[in-house]
């Protein structure tokens, strides 16, 4: 991609103007988006979240914090992880940054599934990609 990108100008300067145009905007937000994604994962296996997910996402097991690389690895992973029936809820607050076409999305939520509840804290990575956010990498503790 080429710094002249409208996608990714519009993410890094989203009131820049562009050759006296006002540049387009994200139509959802981070914070809209990481919504999206955590309550789509509480309905256990929803098929609509792949859309918020980029292929290469990573994510770090709760429970041995090893890497599960890949969407199809991470979607394999969470069929497995769905038979406890999880639930993930954020608790206020969540911090919310924007670095250029990078975000991230940290604080601490309530786990719950089968084995019990617990509070561990997350740290989302989005990347912005085709005007839209995309999770990158998920880790939780």
């Amino acid at each position: 991609m080429s710094k002249d990108d409208k996608g990714i100008l519009a993410a890094v300067e989203p009131h820049a103007p562009l050759h006296g145009h006002p540049l387009p905007v994200a139509v959802v937000s981070l914070e809209d988006q990481f919504n999206t994604v955590w309550k789509l994962f509480n309905n256990n296996n929803d098929p609509s979240i792949d859309n918020g997910l980029d292929p290469n996402l990573v994510v770090f097991s709760v429970s041995s914090n090893r890497p599960v690389i890949g969407i199809e690895a991470v979607k394999n992973f969470f069929a497995q992880q769905f038979s406890d029936t999880p639930k993930f809820t954020p608790l206020s607050p969540v911090t919310i940054r924007q670095q250029g076409i990078t975000g991230t999305v940290d604080g601490s939520a309530r786990w719950i599934d089968s084995n019990g509840a617990e509070t561990i804290s997350f740290v989302f990575t989005f990347v912005f990609e085709n005007n839209k956010w995309m999770l990158l990498s998920l880790w939780g503790s």
